[in-house]
């Protein structure tokens, strides 16, 4: 397996700074449209206007946008049949230039725990922290081959499906704990 520079990987470049538009036409992806666990909590709308000018701007499918400014970085891939969009500021905008790398594995390994430490550690600022560019771009992805990639993401799926069903578990044991303590409590 080879480790390569995110730069090699990727062109990366800037989101937009927009307004929000009454004739809006393109959605604006902020990160206060994400948990803090990157998951979208959001109904997109439309919020800004832009004409074609800005084509090149638009997210397409593959494309994956990372929170560099502020206390919550994180990767999202940017699925088939997204509406049309733009990121803000807030985000580096990564269109992957190779074939060597799944956007969905890039995601992910952006995502890791560890790396999420490495970006802190590169971030500066105090009041909003952030990355710079320069430092994205030295980022060391380890790329293996695409199937293994893929298997890698099956693995984390199959990893958190687990974690949900546990999570269920605990919710259902607990209510079932609290329905036998008011019943002997006779609340």
């Amino acid at each position: 397996m080879t480790k390569h520079k995110l730069t090699d990987l990727t062109d990366i470049s800037s989101g937009l700074f927009l307004k929000t538009d009454l004739s809006a036409n393109t959605v604006y992806i902020q990160s206060k449209h994400f948990d803090k666990n990157g998951i979208p909590q959001y109904n997109w709308e439309n919020e800004v206007n832009c004409d074609e000018n800005l084509y090149s701007h638009f997210l397409q499918p593959g494309n994956v946008i990372y929170a560099a400014k502020g206390s919550k970085n994180f990767a999202y891939a940017i699925p088939q049949n997204f509406p049309r969009a733009v990121a803000s500021t807030t985000f580096f905008v990564l269109k992957i230039k190779t074939r060597l790398i799944d956007p969905y594995y890039l995601c992910w390994f952006l995502n890791k725990s560890e790396t999420q430490k490495f970006a802190k550690a590169l971030s500066k600022g105090t009041a909003i922290p952030s990355i710079s560019k320069t430092d994205m771009e030295e980022i060391l992805i380890p790329v293996p081959g695409i199937e293994q990639q893929k298997i890698i993401l099956q693995l984390e799926d199959l990893r958190n499906k687990a974690l949900n069903i546990r999570n269920e578990l605990n919710e259902k044991e607990a209510m079932i704990y609290n329905y036998r303590i008011n019943k002997f409590l006779k609340i």
